[in-house]
């Protein structure tokens, strides 16, 4: 089960060609816990490099969330190379990954 709620959507920087990641393409993995005084702080964390389909740009992103207090999200980051974000998702840690 996914942490991402709806759709991630971002633009070839080049050619402005629109790239949609549905929630059920999310591949977060918990990559870091720590121990804080509310219980484990865990960073979820997804990258991807991929090259548009139109103009041959290579695109890549790290998108990382952070979970704190469990079951409670406290704040994400994207950052992007090769495009630009349009949306990102909403977050679910009820249920969510390991």
């Amino acid at each position: 089960m996914s942490i991402a709620n709806g759709m991630l959507s971002l633009t070839c920087d080049k050619c402005g060609t629109q790239y949609d990641f549905p929630d059920s393409d999310a591949k977060f993995e918990v990559v870091e816990i720590n121990n804080r005084p509310m219980g484990p702080d865990k960073q979820h964390s997804w990258n991807m490099q991929f090259t548009c389909n139109k103009c041959s740009n290579e695109i890549e992103f790290e998108y990382d969330v952070w979970e704190y207090p469990e079951g409670g999200f406290e704040t994400d980051e994207l950052a992007i190379t090769g495009g630009n974000e349009i949306g990102r998702y909403t977050y679910d840690f009820q249920g969510g990954i390991e």
